[in-house]
């Protein structure tokens, strides 16, 4: 990224900007969870929107119905792109 951006980093900055991006810290982060959204009751106060890290856990969370209409908005959001949504992956950690 440092190099796409053309900003060269120290070998202290790029620890620091590692540790900050590992998912158990963005797991942490007020702004990445969306908390200001939650005071003002835009997303739900008891939920996260960092949860697990792990694809797929939106099974746990979404009603079928639910996911057909995602589904759908996708397919008719996404028409005419060569962009894809990828929902699962075959390996994760």
């Amino acid at each position: 990224m440092a190099r796409f951006l053309q900003k060269p980093l120290t070998d202290d900055q790029l620890t620091r900007l590692t540790d900050h991006l590992r998912f158990e810290n963005l797991s942490k982060n007020k702004a990445v969870n969306l908390e200001s959204s939650k005071e003002i009751g835009l997303v739900n106060p008891d939920g996260q929107f960092i949860r697990k890290g792990k694809t797929g856990d939106w099974k746990n969370h979404f009603s079928p119905e639910l996911n057909t209409r995602i589904d759908e908005w996708i397919a008719s959001n996404l028409a005419g792109t060569d962009l894809q949504f990828v929902t699962e992956i075959e390996k994760q950690d």
